[in-house]
């Protein structure tokens, strides 16, 4: 596939959609946007085929790992790698139960500059 990779950013927040969308257009990759899990669920259905998925938790309609549950159903989406990149603390349980449902990665938003995850993003998106 030629051209610029393509990002499916999964996220409600509008500055986290702009900072993200942002950064990651100005690192020379393409940006589709979902605002919720049914919405990136549907996107993928469709036959939306990004090379890296990012992923919030908190979402209204369908929370990230619920998305990510039936992303890891989908056999054409199931190999493709999930950051869930999120605000909440690593001490409720989310990030282990993230990685066992199939997450590459589990980033806290706080604890992690944009540069940094977009490093990680580049790494994955080969």
């Amino acid at each position: 596939m030629e051209g610029k990779k393509k990002i499916l950013l999964v996220e409600d927040d509008p500055l986290m959609v702009r900072l993200y969308g942002r950064a990651l257009t100005l690192n020379g990759f393409e940006v589709e946007f979902a605002a919720t899990g049914l919405e990136a669920i549907e996107k993928l259905s469709g036959g939306t085929r990004p090379a890296v998925i990012l992923l919030d938790l908190m979402m209204p309609e369908m929370n990230g790992l619920d998305a990510l549950k039936k992303m890891k159903q989908m056999p054409e989406v199931k190999d493709i790698p999930v950051i869930v990149l999120t605000n909440l603390s690593m001490g409720d349980g989310s990030e282990k139960q993230a990685i066992e449902m199939g997450a590459t990665l589990f980033l806290i938003k706080s604890q992690h500059a944009p540069k940094e995850i977009i490093e990680r993003i580049k790494e994955m998106a080969i």
